[in-house]
């Protein structure tokens, strides 16, 4: 990767425009723009849902509390919460009769792995032991805010780490566009010889090395 970034920026190997197809690259940002959107959508349903999670398990419980059944409280939460959890795909599941824990399984299956198993675990041992669950939700909504919470405080913390390994890997790209405005011998020699290339690959061998090993002491701290 950071050998085709830095030989995009060289002018002697960078492919001229066509002029008889000036749409070319109004298309081709279109298209990346398609492609990335997808992924953008899902990163927006999965944050979504994980800060609307803690505050639906609360509503379920409360329902729980006055008195209807777990479908009945699935029926009053769906409506109001943020449709990203799909909860009234989970209700259409129960009225058609499905059981409450594939129902469930489904449902959880949407969110995070850890979140995930919390919820599954509370729903299943509601069903298969028969005891009331409204204070496991309410236990399970603030275990998982707690969570949040001290993700974000370790982001915060590990800030500067997480950028100085961002710097370490993008440092030779900045460095080799720079020289190839500054002195196109240099990348010459860099890419058209045997010496260069060599000193390329044990270079670029190095710096992922050491992007890895920042990265990895920033990830053994994560929650």
């Amino acid at each position: 990767m950071f050998t085709t970034l830095c030989g995009a920026g060289l002018p002697a190997i960078r492919a001229p425009r066509r002029m008889d197809d000036p749409g070319r690259s109004t298309s081709s940002s279109t298209d990346r723009a398609g492609r990335l959107r997808p992924w953008l959508d899902r990163r927006r349903r999965r944050r979504a849902r994980r800060e609307a999670l803690p505050l639906a398990l609360e509503l379920l419980a409360r329902e729980l509390r006055s008195g209807v059944s777990i479908v009945g409280a699935f029926e009053q939460v769906a409506p109001i919460v943020d449709p990203a959890l799909e909860m009234p795909v989970v209700v259409e599941r129960l009225r058609q009769g499905s059981m409450l824990a594939p129902a469930v399984d489904w449902w959880v299956d949407r969110f995070d792995a850890d979140d995930g198993s919390v919820v599954a675990g509370v729903f299943h041992l509601g069903t298969e032991t028969g005891t009331a669950i409204a204070g496991a939700l309410d236990r399970a909504a603030a275990s998982i805010r707690a969570r949040r919470e001290l993700s974000a405080e370790v982001a915060a913390l590990t800030a500067q780490s997480r950028a100085s390994a961002i710097l370490v890997g993008a440092a030779p790209v900045g460095f080799g566009l720079l020289l190839a405005v500054a002195e196109p011998s240099a990348i010459s020699f860099l890419f058209g010889s045997a010496s260069g290339l060599t000193c390329l690959v044990i270079g670029l061998g190095l710096d992922a090395l050491g992007f890895w090993w920042m990265r990895r002491l920033v990830a053994r701290v994560a929650p």
